[in-house]
């Protein structure tokens, strides 16, 4: 790059023997111990080596702090879910299907007769006995007593309406019996 233009790109150029006095100054110093360098050296080197100075937004700054904070937060709650005892997890799921359900039927849930309001119900009840089961302060008994009631009202409302799809509940309340069983052994 010839003067001219490292000027207009704004760098500086150092004559050869500013280069070499720097190279003479490299080579002195003990490998054995690692570079012993002032920081007017190393700043030395560093615009030699093509090194710009460069500015620092706080307010960018801050924005770039908080992103990286989400996306801590979001693997922290994503660890704190992968560590849930799986009677919670089953349970939950259940809980969440059975709502996606309603929630994708609107006119059946504004059917009294068809309404899927009873078994959420059940569902809360479900998460909350899997949760005392987790933590020791409740039984693995609770947990299937609801489990039943679920499963009955489930096998009634599939009966009533084959259009909806209890396969994935059916599943997920396999699971959870299994997840109960580990948790009484």
């Amino acid at each position: 790059m010839s003067e001219p233009e490292a000027a207009a790109a704004g760098h500086r150029q150092f004559t050869p023997e500013e280069l070499e006095a720097a190279r003479a100054q490299l080579a002195e110093q003990d490998a054995a111990t690692g570079p012993s360098v002032s920081e007017a050296q190393m700043s030395a080197h560093l615009v030699a080596s093509g090194a710009e100075a460069a500015s620092v937004d706080p307010a960018e700054l801050l924005a770039l702090i908080r992103g990286l904070q989400s996306k801590v937060d979001a693997l922290t709650a994503e660890k704190r879910a992968a560590t849930v005892p799986d009677v919670t997890k089953y349970a939950t799921a259940i809980a969440d299907h059975l709502q996606g359900k309603a929630d994708a039927s609107p006119v059946m849930q504004a059917d009294p007769d068809h309404t899927l309001a009873p078994v959420l119900d059940l569902a809360g009840k479900l998460k909350d006995a899997a949760a005392a089961a987790a933590d020791g302060s409740g039984d693995v008994g609770a947990v299937h007593g609801v489990l039943g009631d679920i499963a009955s009202f489930v096998r009634r409302h599939a009966r009533r309406n084959p259009q909806v799809d209890y396969s994935y509940v059916e599943e997920l309340a396999e699971e959870l019996a299994d997840a109960c069983a580990k948790l009484a052994a």
